[in-house]
């Protein structure tokens, strides 16, 4: 067979343990990646429906998923609370788990985004906690509106915004308890309704880069006389 053999309809991947199989990609499928970037000028709807095309037409199946292992890698309302609770010196503060959009904001802060984009996000959206007490001018005082004016344009008040961004992250923080040990049942829709934990491999982006590697798709009897013919 010439030219490095046929390629394979599927594959499959591995990630800490959890085998997801993947379809070969196909002049469709990427016809309909062109095509999301053509019509989405906004950065988060253009990944949301790139997730989407990628978790229904690429991902195919899986082996060996809880809820466990999933709720590490993937974070959703199924399996993580939407906000929590966190105990500052006493003081109870309630941080939203931060959304995509708020990681893609995270993941550009760590390039040195600016100061007031990144605590606006902090202070808006992310700090639920109304009265929170806090230290100002020496004194503990509530976290009224005109000092959440002043944290959101005055990096002196950094180490407080970090605080709350280190927590809305945190996404191993807000997982919920129990959560079922046994192999759950293969679905894009909870693939698409998902987004990833930055600290941990995003799974829907290894998919695709798995499959534009063709290699990954060789015939396995190819592979093997490959293999034999080098030794």
């Amino acid at each position: 067979m010439g030219f490095g053999g046929k390629l394979e309809s599927s594959a499959e991947f591995e990630v800490d343990g959890m085998k997801f199989k993947v379809a070969r990609l196909t002049t469709d499928v990427k016809r309909k990646l062109v095509e999301c970037d053509r019509k989405y000028s906004d950065p988060i709807e253009r990944m949301k429906e790139r997730r989407k095309i990628i978790a229904t037409d690429i991902i195919t199946g899986w082996s060996n998923v809880t809820e466990v292992s999933f709720s590490s890698y993937f974070v959703s309302n199924q399996t993580h609370y939407g906000s929590k609770s966190f105990d500052v010196t006493g003081d109870n503060i309630d941080i939203n788990r931060a959304d995509l959009g708020d990681v893609l904001a995270y993941s550009e802060s760590l390039s040195n985004v600016e100061y007031q984009s990144k605590a606006k996000i902090a202070i808006d959206e992310l700090l639920v906690t109304k009265d929170a007490k806090i230290e100002y001018s020496g004194k503990i005082k509530k976290m009224n509106a005109d000092i959440r004016e002043e944290i959101k344009n005055d990096d002196a008040w950094e180490s407080v915004v970090d605080f709350i961004w280190d927590k809305a992250v945190s996404f191993d923080e807000f997982v919920k308890p129990d959560l079922n040990p046994d192999e759950i049942v293969f679905s894009s829709d909870r693939l698409i309704e998902s987004y990833w934990n930055p600290v941990k491999i995003d799974i829907i982006e290894a998919a695709y880069k798995f499959v534009i590697d063709r290699d990954n798709f060789r015939a396995q009897e190819i592979i093997k006389e490959a293999e034999e013919a080098k030794n």
